[in-house]
């Protein structure tokens, strides 16, 4: 996925450009990077009523960061996405 272009030269015509490519990926919960005490909190809460459930974060990267981890829990057939972390204004309005 092309994420975004900047132009390093505006003033020419043909300015240097840098491109970032960025792209999902899941892994599961216990690879992923800086897990924050209420993602984890949540984790527990789940796990003790859904004891076989799996977690998984489902991030978005590039070559030198990672942005917008979510939380995936799969129970059986089906996953849910549950809490996101690394994005300040999402989890004042959401924690």
């Amino acid at each position: 996925m092309l994420a975004r272009e900047r132009v390093l030269s505006p003033s020419t015509n043909q300015g240097v450009r840098f491109y970032t490519y960025l792209r999902w990926v899941r892994v599961p919960l216990e690879k992923a990077a800086d897990i924050p005490e209420f993602v984890a909190a949540k984790v527990e809460k789940i796990i003790t009523n859904l004891p076989d459930a799996t977690f998984a974060a489902e991030e978005l990267r590039s070559e030198r960061r990672i942005y917008d981890p979510f939380l995936i829990v799969s129970y059986g057939e089906e996953s849910y996405y549950i809490k996101v972390w690394k994005e300040r204004g999402f989890e004042r309005e959401h924690t």
